[in-house]
């Protein structure tokens, strides 16, 4: 029987059974469903829990109980989305090789005035060999919800000019903006996605500008924060003001702050 650390705690790495063995997958599913309509803040911490329900152990009971801990804390947080009448700015930003199989991960944010319309922090489809094809390909898979997204707001008579393509690597907006990228062997779906991210450049659908990691609203999905960056990075995501916590709470029966 093996036992590993946790956040601090050490958790039998044991199978999950007895009345416990089921609560995974309802907590999972739900996770997901919260994620998506309501707390995008979770996004990243829940993906992994559907993986795990086939067969889940005391090391995955951890991990759900932080994340039910957390939503427990920061209940009567709001998603408030708000729309100020121009354009929409993108935050894309990726990791290279992070995941066992050597894939990458991607942060993904399409942000209002207030609150992420389309946040999503998934795994690349495909590895690539270096961070700049890891930004290349992230920006490939995220460029596209995003423009559909200005296609309708100018459909429907709203700002028509081109958005801001927001990212933390200088190498993919040099890549982007210059041209150039090395279609090596073995690389074609990789400048595919590179010919379309300039296309979209060429036709001032999105403007590429560097943004640092403090103020990148993605960094939360791709590396881990240190301070206060979690908590202000969490507060653009829902389209909340720290200054009105208390109001949050009063408005919907207690809680404090995660």
């Amino acid at each position: 029987m093996r036992i590993i650390p946790y956040w601090g705690l050490k958790y039998d790495c044991g199978p999950l059974g007895g009345a416990r063995g089921g609560v995974p997958h309802a907590i999972a599913a739900s996770g997901l469903y919260a994620g998506c309509r309501a707390r995008p803040d979770i996004q990243l911490s829940t993906p992994p829990h559907p993986t795990r329900v086939k067969g889940p152990d005391q090391h995955d009971w951890g991990g759900l109980s932080h994340t039910m801990g957390y939503l427990q804390a920061t209940k009567t947080l709001p998603l408030i989305l708000e729309t100020g009448g121009g354009g929409s700015g993108l935050h894309i930003g990726s990791s290279h090789a992070v995941h066992p199989g050597m894939g990458g991960h991607v942060g993904v944010a399409s942000m209002g005035a207030k609150g992420a319309i389309y946040p999503s922090p998934p795994k690349l489809k495909i590895n690539t060999t270096s961070p700049t094809g890891s930004g290349v390909v992230g920006v490939g898979g995220g460029l596209p919800k995003h423009l559909w997204f200005r296609g309708s707001r100018v459909g429907q008579g709203g700002y028509p000019n081109g958005d801001i393509l927001y990212q933390d690597n200088g190498a993919p907006i040099l890549v982007g903006g210059n041209g150039g990228y090395p279609c090596k062997e073995g690389m074609r779906h990789v400048h595919i996605r590179y010919s379309s991210i300039t296309d979209r450049i060429k036709g001032k659908g999105a403007k590429v500008v560097y943004c640092p990691t403090g103020p990148m609203v993605s960094g939360s999905s791709t590396k881990p924060l240190q301070g206060g960056l979690p908590h202000k990075s969490r507060d653009i995501i829902l389209g909340i003001d720290p200054e009105d916590y208390e109001v949050y709470q009063g408005g919907f029966g207690g809680g404090t702050r995660g």
